[in-house]
Order: C-alpha cells, then sequence, then structure tokens
C-alpha cells in the first residue's frame, strides 16, 4: 500500500525541469503577444497620419481647385489673368519610385471676379525650415488681393505685386501677406493646357508660362493660335505631394548637406493628389 501511494504520489507532480520548460514557452507566448501587440499600434498610428495626410491633401486640393475654377480674362492690355513658374532652381528635388520621378514646386498665381470686385490669388511654398538651410520640401501659402476698382485704373498689376511679396520674403520663408494652407509640401507641380490637353510651355525653363490679354509677349507658350487675343488655358492640372510628418520633421532635423539623400529614399513617405479642372471662362 505505501508503495502504491508513494508511486502515485510521485506521478501527480511537475518537475523542476517541467516547470522550467513551461515557464519558457509562457515568457515566448507573451514576448509574441507584445510583439504582435506593439506592431498593431504602430499600424494603427500610421493609419491614422496617413487619414490626416489624406484629409489635408484633399483639402488643398478642393480650394485650390474652386478658386481655379473662378479664374477670369480681365481684357484689360498688360493685366496677367494667370502665370505659373518653376522654382525648381532652389528646391528641386528627384525622388526616385521604381524609376523616378521628380518632385518640383511652383508659384502659380490668376486672377478672378465676382463683379464689381476683381481678386488676385497667388499660392507659393516657403522652405525656409526652422534649423536654416534650404530643403525641398516646405509649407503651402495663398496670397489674395481684391480691389472693386475698374482693372484699367490699377496702379500696378496684382501678379506684380503678388511677385514682389514672394520674392522680398527672406529665404521664402517670413511672409506677412500669406495665409498658411498645408505643411510638409514636396511636390507642387501646375501645368496649363490647351483644347487638345497639350501642353503650354514657356520659351525657357526661367520663364514663367504667362497669361496675359492682347499681344502675347516672348515668354507666352507657343501652342495658341496667332488670332486669339483672350489670355486663358482650357485646363489647369495640379499636382501635389505632401510628405507625412513624422518623415518631414526627420528631414527637418538632418543637416543640409545629407538631406537630399535621405529625402531620395522616402518616396514610400510622399502622398500625391491630381486633379484636372476646366477653366470655365476659357474661350470655347
Amino acid at each position: 500500500m505505501n508503495t502504491r501511494s508513494k508511486k502515485a504520489f510521485g506521478e501527480s507532480g511537475l518537475t523542476l525541469v517541467e516547470m522550467m520548460v513551461a515557464t519558457s514557452l509562457l515568457v515566448v507566448m507573451m514576448l509574441g503577444l507584445t510583439a504582435m501587440f506593439n506592431q498593431t499600434q504602430r499600424a494603427f498610428r500610421s493609419g491614422l497620419k496617413q487619414v490626416d495626410v489624406f484629409e489635408g491633401g484633399r483639402a488643398v486640393m478642393d480650394l485650390v481647385g474652386r478658386d481655379l475654377e473662378q479664374v477670369a480674362d480681365t481684357h484689360v492690355l498688360g493685366i496677367t489673368n494667370l502665370f505659373l513658374q518653376s522654382v525648381a532652381g532652389d528646391v528641386k528635388q528627384s525622388v526616385p519610385v521604381n524609376l523616378s520621378r521628380t518632385n518640383q514646386l511652383f508659384d502659380l498665381f490668376f486672377m478672378s471676379s465676382a463683379p464689381p470686385n476683381w481678386t488676385g490669388i497667388g499660392y507659393a511654398i516657403s522652405n525656409a525650415p526652422s534649423n536654416g538651410g534650404k530643403l525641398g520640401v516646405g509649407a503651402l501659402y495663398r496670397w489674395e488681393r481684391s480691389t472693386n476698382a475698374l482693372l484699367d485704373s490699377l496702379d500696378l498689376n496684382f501678379a506684380e505685386r503678388f511677385t514682389a511679396d514672394v520674392i522680398d520674403a527672406t529665404a521664402r520663408g517670413t511672409w506677412t501677406n500669406f495665409n498658411r494652407v498645408a505643411d510638409g509640401v514636396i511636390h507642387f507641380k501646375i501645368r496649363a493646357l490647351n483644347e487638345n490637353a497639350e501642353e503650354y510651355f514657356a520659351n525657357t525653363a526661367a520663364d514663367p508660362v504667362s497669361f496675359p490679354f492682347g499681344v502675347f509677349t516672348n515668354s507666352f507658350p507657343t501652342l495658341v493660335p496667332t488670332n486669339r487675343t483672350d489670355g486663358l488655358p482650357y485646363i489647369v492640372e495640379v499636382e501635389l505631394g505632401i510628405l507625412e510628418p513624422q518623415t518631414l520633421e526627420q528631414a527637418r532635423s538632418i543637416p543640409d548637406a545629407n538631406r537630399d539623400a535621405y529625402l531620395e529614399k522616402q518616396a514610400g513617405k510622399v502622398h500625391i493628389f491630381r486633379q484636372q479642372i476646366p477653366i470655365r471662362n476659357a474661350p470655347r
């Protein structure tokens, strides 16, 4: 009886080795669950950031689209109705995706009308980061001025005022006549298209594509028929690329000499928005 009791008692217990194995398995399971939880949490936070970028990008595209739909021809000689100009000399940045994608930043200006008022509206990129130096990504700003005076009595073209305000700001980042509409903009490209979806272009890369009324200047695109005196494209295509906030902060903390190399590897952190806006007041 005693022998059977001792044997039964020994079979019902756990050895030290068995307890260590069970504890090790429990630790492995806990580490796996913790890693899975952390990964899920990172994915959730990344999703929230992307949602913010998507919402911000769509809001900016809606704003620019609503503004551009109101572009009007002033029918006054010497007044620029619309111009766009690449500032690639300062902020052009190549970002490879499979082969490559070139991010570009443009200044955009146009006139719009809501009688009896005329309004000049402009968009430009500030590329002065907080730590100084140039950065191939910046904030998008909106400029606006209005008048109810007759355009032929204006003492200065609104486009010239916009350009002067952009240039006068030190490092394109200390503007006082601009409202900030988006941050982390690495790509803001504007294309003006004619009725055949052909792109207007300037004579040189440094010239703006300008749409004045009347006799066209040398910098005016060559695809416009010579018998036309209006100064509006048929379609304006807008491309907007926004860098994710965490990547933007990382880029701003990198020294100037290494920043371009860092941005070239962040193609997956750039979200692109594209829209073609028909100009309702263009001649048909």
